[in-house]
C-alpha cells in the first residue's frame, strides 16, 4: 500500500487566484518599481502590453536577449506567512510567454550552475493559504531564476 501526499500543482492553483504582483501601496507610501529608459525598453518582454509581468507578490521585467530579468520587486508580510514544503513543484517556463525568450533547465545541465531565486521563495509564501501556495508555485518560474 502506497500513500498518496497531495502537494500543490500549477494546474489545481493556476485558476483560483489572480495575480495582481508587486503592490505599489503595499507599505503605505507609494514605491514604485524601476522605470526602463527608451534605450532597453524595445527589449522588455511585453505581456498584455506591459512591460511588468506580474505574479503572485512579485512583478518582475524580463529581457528578450538576455532571458533574464531586467529587476524583480516583492512585497514580504511577515505577520502572514506560512510554512510551505517546495517538494513537487518544479523549475517551470512561464506559459504565457513565448518559450524563446525565457532561459530554460538547458542553461544549468553539464555545469556547476545552480538555480537561484530572485524574489525569494520563502519571502513570498503569505496570505490565505490559496493565495501562499500559488505564490510558492509562481517563484519556481525560470522568469524568477538566476545562475
Amino acid at each position: 500500500m502506497t500513500a498518496h501526499v497531495d502537494t500543490p500543482s500549477a494546474t489545481r492553483i493556476e485558476s483560483a487566484v489572480l495575480r495582481t504582483g508587486y503592490d505599489l501601496d503595499f507599505l503605505g507610501p507609494r514605491v514604485e518599481v524601476p522605470e526602463l529608459d527608451a534605450a532597453i525598453r524595445g527589449d522588455a518582454v511585453r505581456l498584455d502590453g506591459s512591460d511588468v509581468i506580474s505574479y503572485t507578490h512579485f512583478s518582475l521585467a524580463l529581457s528578450t536577449s538576455r532571458r533574464f530579468a531586467f529587476w524583480v520587486a516583492w512585497n514580504i508580510d511577515g505577520a502572514a506567512m506560512r510554512n510551505l514544503s517546495r517538494t513537487g513543484i518544479e523549475f517551470v517556463k512561464d506559459p504565457r510567454i513565448p518559450a524563446r525568450v525565457q532561459v530554460g533547465n538547458e542553461l544549468y545541465l553539464r555545469n556547476r550552475l545552480d538555480r537561484g531565486h530572485l524574489a525569494r521563495r520563502a519571502d513570498l509564501l503569505w496570505g490565505s493559504e490559496t493565495e501562499a501556495e500559488q505564490a510558492n508555485i509562481d517563484s519556481f518560474f525560470y522568469t524568477n531564476i538566476g545562475p
